[in-house]
């Protein structure tokens, strides 16, 4: 998460690894979440993330099930969990209040 002044509110984007912005759909510049304090502005863009990865948990569970419509709630969890899975996968992190620091 990147967090920035920006006049008199907060901005908060997303950053993957390698260092890369979250952009708009079409890649038509970056997500930003805007909040009148930091941690309003990081809320927004946490939100966004566990929106984003429930979708995109679903998508994968009905293409895996071959369902026509996506499951919800717990029942997506239950499918997701038995879905077949790809082998573990290690992504190195860098997070900071006022840098980048620590990683994990």
């Amino acid at each position: 998460m990147l967090l920035a002044p920006s006049h008199d509110q907060w901005r908060a984007r997303i950053v993957t690894y390698p260092n890369t912005l979250w952009t708009a759909p079409g890649g038509r510049g970056t997500l930003k979440f805007v909040g009148e304090t930091r941690e309003e502005a990081e809320a927004q863009a946490i939100a966004f993330v566990e929106r984003h990865v429930e979708a995109e948990a679903r998508r994968l569970v009905t293409r895996a099930r071959g369902r026509q419509t996506p499951p919800s709630g717990a029942a997506s969890a239950a499918l997701w969990r038995s879905c077949p899975r790809a082998e573990a996968a290690y992504l190195p992190v860098r997070f900071g209040v006022e840098r980048a620091m620590h990683a994990g």
